[in-house]
């Protein structure tokens, strides 16, 4: 092990004593390409790093493929890391350099399947239970210590009543909230959640949102949650990861990663963005920046290195624009509304600018313009990001 190492894995466990309950640092994992005769390996995961703090719940957001359950896997034990470092609580549970990756039984976490892996054969409590008394003898809690844990947590999900009901005869809510309580019992230092909404209906979903964000903050543990839903992710995250293509594009709070997003693929795939290509032509102080794009002028606020003559891509919400009727002389941000839709809180127009883009807005639900109607584009300087072009 080199020096330098040494000093990053004891500087990381360090860290975990005050506020920081997971650290992540340049995690790799690969696979070998099952469908190719030549056994080409893929990257799933490519030097991932991140750190939790203490209490809070940490999401790994990206469409499928992303590598985001790939990490939560090497989180849990059931994959292992081609190279880096995973602790948790002040623990090493994976070093590639000092050779350590503790087997799934020996780290304690709490996790919550996609598909819930509720045992069939049993009901609720023994549910609960189970996991207990899967513990070898020495370490197993008394009889006493056993049911008083299976009956806090059974209340703590709303389940106490329905501790005798058999596991097959339970609604989707009260089999995703019968497997956390499985996975709380153990009172594990970190909790890991894979997708646990997303076999539920989309009225339950939302309902569930604010439960698990309710347990979670109430209980004050640790959480890793993967979700390739954004509106989860914006809801209940203290933090937010952004994975594509095996790496993190961005790390933030909810509404940082949805104003200030630092990459085309985030501005993409956080909500809906309209993109305008534009470029840099005057760069001034406080990181002021004139950018000029075919429709008009923009004067942005940037936060990142963008010298003059540095292709950009202006990123505006829907929400965030307003749609006014031409007036005479009005020569920039100009077009037709297109279509027009009500869709209950706001009215959204497809307006199509003169160089045929189509722009997306997000109006009140009394402003309805009709189709064929001439409009201007307005929106606030400071409501407009930039992030790096083509």
């Amino acid at each position: 092990m080199t020096g330098s190492t040494a000093r990053t894995v004891v500087e990381a466990e360090s860290t975990t004593g005050d506020g920081t309950a997971v650290v992540v640092e340049s995690l790799v994992k690969t696979f070998e390409d099952g469908g190719s005769s030549s056994r080409k390996q893929f990257t799933a995961v490519d030097g991932v790093s991140f750190i939790v703090e203490r209490g809070t719940m940490f999401t790994l957001l990206g469409p499928s493929g992303c590598g985001k359950t790939t990490t939560l896997r090497c989180i849990a034990g059931l994959e292992t890391p081609d190279q880096g470092t995973i602790i948790v609580d002040g623990r090493t549970f994976t070093s590639t350099t000092n050779g350590i990756n503790l087997p799934v039984n020996q780290r304690g976490l709490g996790m919550v399947f996609q598909s819930y892996a509720i045992w069939p054969h049993l009901d609720v409590y023994q549910n609960v239970a189970f996991p207990i008394k899967a513990l070898p003898r020495k370490r197993r809690p008394s009889s006493r210590e056993t049911r008083a844990r299976i009956e806090r947590v059974l209340d703590v999900v709303q389940l106490s009543d329905l501790e005798n009901r058999p596991a097959t005869d339970l609604s989707g809510g009260q089999q995703q909230r019968l497997a956390l309580a499985r996975a709380l019992v153990m009172e594990p230092p970190l909790l890991l959640l894979d997708e646990p909404l997303s076999n539920l209906d989309a009225k339950l979903r939302e309902e569930m949102r604010f439960e698990l964000k309710r347990l979670q903050r109430e209980l004050g543990i640790t959480t890793v949650y993967v979700t390739h839903d954004q509106i989860e992710a914006l809801s209940m995250s203290k933090k937010i990861a952004v994975m594509n293509g095996g790496k993190i594009e961005q790390i933030g709070r909810p509404r940082e990663i949805y104003d200030k997003p630092a990459s085309r693929f985030v501005a993409g795939f956080i909500g809906i963005s309209n993109l305008f290509a534009g470029v840099v032509s005057t760069a001034g102080p406080d990181n002021a920046r004139v950018v000029e794009t075919d429709l008009g002028t923009l004067r942005v606020r940037v936060f990142a290195d963008m010298p003059r003559g540095t292709q950009v891509l202006a990123v505006v919400r829907p929400e965030q624009i307003e749609l006014d009727t031409v007036s005479d002389g009005e020569t920039e941000w100009v077009g037709s509304v297109r279509a027009r839709a009500f869709v209950g809180d706001a009215v959204e127009h497809m307006v199509r600018m003169r160089n045929g883009a189509d722009v997306r807005v997000k109006s009140s639900p009394t402003v309805s313009i009709p189709p064929g109607t001439k409009v201007q584009l307005r929106f606030a300087e400071e409501d407009c990001t930039v992030v790096p072009g083509a």
